[in-house]
């Protein structure tokens, strides 16, 4: 691999604090901790969201909910964030979404857009999510853990060309539609369970689990531990993946996953 792949600016990968967060045996991937990068878009490929609709079936358009100057403010920075990462671009769709604000658990606002219509006409892929109860008996016995969480991980998955138009949403300030695969689609789980299975595929349940954008790795023995990590950030690093430092913890003995508190006991 080029050499300027790792010659990265310091500024890009992580504050001072999430720098010192990131465990010496992943320094050879610092670039999988890159905030720039992960606000990329990716090329096409093979494995881009695809919306099949049912035949005769054509998404329906939405009202216009009233917005609060809180919600219009919160609205506009999200429109001209995304459209500047190449993640939405203006739409002449005659589809279009309606879209209202929902309160997150920090006390911030998260952008809701309403696809019901159009996830009623989806032809459904039924790749199948992993069962909890599953994930959690195959950690049993293992001793270390590490929790890993894939940055705007659904953002990673692009919309395959020709399909951008069926995701479009209205606003006051505009009418937009995605380029990404976004939120609230009925078949973006499975397709981004599908993405991360293949992009660690020989590793899921021999040295880690994945569900969805949470990955854990882990091990019955330190030794193996640090190769385990390694071979996880080389996979997130071929799928072009990243993750954000402060929401990954490293080295530990007990970690909470998917709602669970796991240590070398069990759950």
């Amino acid at each position: 691999m080029p050499e300027e792949v790792w010659l990265l600016d310091e500024d890009t990968v992580a504050s001072d604090a999430d720098r010192a967060q990131i465990p010496p045996e992943l320094e050879e991937y610092l670039n999988v901790f890159d905030h720039e990068k992960a606000g990329t878009l990716l090329r096409t490929k093979a494995s881009d969201h695809a919306i099949e609709l049912e035949e005769g079936k054509t998404p329906p358009y939405g009202p216009i909910y009233p917005l609060s100057r809180t919600e219009l403010k919160e609205l506009w920075a999200y429109l001209v964030d995304n459209i500047k990462k190449g993640r939405i671009r203006p739409s002449k769709s005659p589809a279009g979404a309606p879209i209202l604000f929902v309160p997150k658990k920090d006390g911030g606002l998260r952008l809701y857009i309403d696809y019901r219509g159009l996830n009623r006409i989806s032809v459904k892929n039924r790749y199948p999510l992993p069962l909890i109860s599953e994930i959690l008996d195959r950690l049993s016995g293992a001793e270390y853990f590490s929790k890993v969480d894939v940055k705007d991980a659904y953002y990673r998955i692009r919309l395959r060309e020709g399909d951008e138009w069926k995701t479009a949403f209205r606003t006051r300030y505009g009418h937009f539609e995605y380029i990404v695969m976004p939120f609230g689609l009925s078949n973006a789980p499975a397709t981004f369970q599908s993405y991360i299975y293949t992009a660690l595929v020989g590793l899921v349940d021999v040295v880690c689990v994945a569900y969805l954008d949470d990955i854990l790795v882990f091990t019955k023995d330190r030794e193996s531990y640090a190769k385990a990590l390694r071979q996880v950030f080389e996979r997130l690093q071929k799928a072009e993946l990243y993750v954000k430092p402060s929401k990954c913890t490293f080295y530990q003995k007990e970690v909470e996953f998917l709602g669970f508190i796991v240590d070398g006991s069990g759950v």
